[in-house]
């Protein structure tokens, strides 16, 4: 599913909604800069959360640990990820360290 918040025709912010079952996951989220002060991102997020009620009994965030989505949810749900490489190329993928967008 695709949500959006518009204004007139011109989309100002999208999010592209996948469902399993009764679970929702946020997949892709964007907004347009230019209304940046306007918080679209969140609004997007909110009217997915909107859009996803009666159908879900759960909408999950999306990966990464950032404040908007700590700001946003009632719960959490911890999980596990595992990634599968050949040995050689584990060290190009493991040379960059990661953040988690709340510095």
């Amino acid at each position: 599913a695709l949500v959006t918040v518009a204004r007139e025709d011109e989309a100002i912010a999208v999010v592209v909604l996948l469902r399993a079952g009764r679970c929702t996951m946020m997949w892709i989220t964007g907004f347009d800069a230019a209304w940046r002060s306007l918080s679209p991102g969140i609004a997007v997020m909110i009217a997915a959360v909107s859009a996803s009620e009666g159908t879900s009994d759960t909408v999950d965030l999306g990966v990464g640990r950032f404040r908007y989505k700590t700001e946003l949810r009632d719960d959490e749900v911890p999980y596990g990820s595992a990634t599968w490489c050949r040995p050689a190329f584990r060290r190009f993928m493991f040379a960059f360290e990661a953040t988690d967008g709340l510095e």
